[in-house]
């Protein structure tokens, strides 16, 4: 599949979806018309596909011009089951203990360091100690197309005194490699947050008691919403400005659960899908002793210390939490979504199928 080829196709699929499930996101009358006309066409074309708007779960788009909500005075003594809403009430961060037991990893691309701002501003506040517990890579290209903006995130990092490593080169491979590499230097009692770029996580409110009082090992989930501006047109995609001028949250304020129509279920193995939900924070040995490896920034195993080349599935209780703010359609985000897939369709030639999986997931294809 030539990069032209993948780019093509993924762009008019990738565009259709996001016109079609996300329509009562949008506040433009000219683009609604459009959209009924794309349906109109699909619906009149015999074998034509079909989209099912409830795969959302007929949930409509939600506004929301902060990252964090605000936690309810709880006086309830116990801890809530896995499965009670309860945990689905964001607003949270991580302090003393539980922050000193969290580690944060993280590849970036170095030509977004706009979006570098507010990813570190926001995982600062959700208690992060990038200074001490954290390893951030920057994948930085020497191009002369991004050579400023790379030298921009550089002189960021620097100047908030965050440790950094950098790679010229980027893969999910390459990722998984370095990721598990952090992993091992870990102690066993460690938990491990792993977002990519565009992914804003947010904790739930209990989640002191939940790190405090949990009897067993466990993993933090969580679904995807695309945010988008509240004024949006599939094209051009608005540019993003500097968290000193404006909040993220506050420039693309609508919410939708635009790629959860096309997702795979799964909870922490080779199923867990990136439209569906991904591992937000979690222990890094399982129940059993075994150790979290990453087989790609979506999908994980447990090893063995005594055998690592047997895989297994994780023994960890699962708490589903607050949505994933998930900014990919920005004008950066896109910008560098076609690098992404032109890269991964080269290295497709060299290392067989891998890659070209990875390159459809990044365009929420999977």
């Amino acid at each position: 599949l030539s990069s032209g080829g993948c780019a093509r196709h993924m762009n008019s699929l990738t565009l259709l979806l996001l016109c079609w499930v996300a329509a009562p996101c949008a506040a433009s009358s000219r683009l609604q018309s459009a959209v009924a006309k794309i349906r109109s066409a699909f619906g009149s074309r015999a074998g034509g596909p079909r989209f099912n708007a409830s795969a959302t779960g007929g949930a409509r788009p939600r506004f929301s011009a902060t990252g964090a909500g605000r936690c309810p005075n709880s006086k309830n003594s116990t801890l809530p089951g896995s499965k009670s809403n309860e945990w689905r009430i964001g607003g949270g961060r991580l302090t003393g203990s539980a922050a000193a037991r969290t580690y944060f990893f993280a590849f970036a691309a170095g030509s977004e360091d706009v979006l570098l701002e507010h990813f570190v501003s926001h995982y600062s506040a959700l208690g992060i100690n990038f200074a001490t517990n954290s390893r951030l890579v920057l994948h930085l290209t020497g191009a002369a197309e991004v050579a400023a903006r790379e030298q921009a995130s550089v002189a960021y990092l620097r100047g908030k005194s965050i440790p950094f490593r950098s790679s010229p080169r980027y893969t999910s491979q390459i990722k998984a490699l370095l990721a598990n590499g952090y992993l091992r230097t870990l102690p066993d009692e460690a938990l491990l947050m792993y977002p990519d770029l565009d992914e804003f996580f947010a904790l739930p409110c209990r989640v002191g008691d939940l790190l405090a009082r949990s009897e067993r090992k466990f993993l933090l989930t969580a679904k995807f919403r695309e945010r988008l501006p509240r004024h949006w047109a599939c094209d051009p995609f608005p540019r993003l400005q500097p968290a000193s001028v404006r909040p993220i949250h506050a420039q693309y304020p609508v919410a939708c659960p635009i790629i959860a129509s096309g997702a795979r279920r799964g909870v922490f193995g080779t199923a867990l899908s990136l439209g569906y939900q991904k591992n937000l924070l979690f222990s890094v040995r399982d129940q059993r002793g075994r150790r979290v490896q990453y087989q790609s920034s979506h999908s994980c195993t447990c090893i063995d210390d005594a055998a690592p080349d047997e895989k297994h599935e994780c023994d960890l209780q699962e708490y589903r939490v607050p949505d994933i703010a998930h900014f990919r359609f920005t004008h950066e985000a896109i910008e560098l979504l076609w690098k992404k897939l032109s890269g991964y369709s080269v290295t497709y030639i060299r290392d067989h199928k891998r890659h070209r999986l990875d390159a459809i997931e990044h365009a929420g294809l999977a």
